[in-house]
C-alpha cells in the first residue's frame, strides 16, 4: 500500500507548505537551529546550501506539521496493518 498527503491550503508562516525539515521533531529542529543560526547569515551570504534550516528558522512550523500528519500516518498504517505469523 502506499499514500501520499498534499497541502492545497496555506500552511505554516506566510502560507508555505511546509518542507522535509518541517516533518521532524519540533525538538529536533529547534536544537539544530540553535546550533546552526550563527552559521545561517554567513551560509546565506555565500549561496551554501543550509537544507533548508533556514526556511525552517522563519517558519517554525515543525508542531503544526504533526498535527496534521501524525494523525495520517497512524491512520494509514492502522488501516493497513498485517499480522505476520
Amino acid at each position: 500500500e502506499s499514500a501520499a498527503v498534499f497541502f492545497e491550503e496555506p500552511f505554516g508562516a506566510g502560507g508555505a507548505p511546509p518542507n522535509h525539515i518541517s516533518f521532524l521533531s519540533e525538538q529536533s529542529n529547534d536544537a539544530l537551529v540553535g546550533f546552526l543560526s550563527p552559521l545561517l547569515p554567513v551560509a546565506r551570504a555565500m549561496s551554501v546550501p543550509v537544507l533548508d534550516f533556514d526556511k525552517y528558522q522563519e517558519a517554525r512550523d515543525s508542531r503544526q506539521t504533526a498535527e496534521v500528519v501524525v494523525p495520517l500516518v497512524s491512520g494509514f498504517f492502522e488501516a493497513n496493518q498485517r499480522v505476520i505469523k
